[in-house]
């Protein structure tokens, strides 16, 4: 059986163009589709929707073997040789969870978040601000120095509360000002 399909001129127009072959949908704002037979059954593998300035629209995986993918505003995704995915916008939001399977995050002014091989993280940076609640569910909190720029520091534990300096001062300061400290003097406590 041979099936003959007529093509209006007014539907769709292919013509050379400067060389250029291009091929015209000429109904305004009807797609163009691209269908194909696989395995037996027929889909329609790329829709351009001509009422969207021809946004694209695949309906399977696209595989791209050149390095970059550039957007309109200038985004791009890039892919190295030595396999680093890197993605430049001047925002990037995600909006579900994102899994990282290496060890660091790097930011721009070489702030980082590292994994450990032992299931420590690290947060490396000149500065570290926690807008809410800090809970520690573990033992140790490991910093040289915990300050809060407007309200008090509150150390509240369900046990004791234990202050270990190895160097045997411990300083009270008002403003930076040192008005006293608790020192071990041979095992005795001296209060200034």
């Amino acid at each position: 059986t041979t099936e003959i399909y007529t093509l209006s001129l007014h539907d769709a127009l292919p013509i050379y163009s400067s060389s250029d072959f291009v091929v015209t949908a000429n109904v305004s704002d009807k797609d163009m589709i691209f269908k194909g037979n696989d395995g037996g059954t027929t889909v329609t593998a790329l829709t351009f929707d001509m009422s969207n300035a021809g946004a694209a629209s695949f309906n399977d995986d696209i595989t791209v073997t050149g390095n970059d993918i550039t957007f309109g505003n200038g985004e791009s995704i890039s892919n190295g040789t030595d396999g680093t995915v890197a993605v430049t916008a001047t925002t990037t939001s995600v909006s579900g969870d994102l899994t990282v399977t290496g060890n660091d995050i790097t930011f721009g002014n070489g702030e980082s978040i590292s994994n450990g091989t032992d299931g420590t993280v690290a947060v490396t940076a000149t500065t570290t601000s926690v807008s809410g609640d800090l809970t520690v569910s573990g033992g140790d909190v490991n910093a040289s120095r915990l300050y809060t720029n407007s309200v008090d520091i509150t150390l509240d534990g369900a046990a004791d509360i234990i202050l270990d300096a190895d160097g045997a001062d411990i300083t009270l300061k008002d403003g930076g000002t040192t008005f006293g400290s608790l020192s071990n003097s041979s095992g005795e406590l001296v209060v200034k």
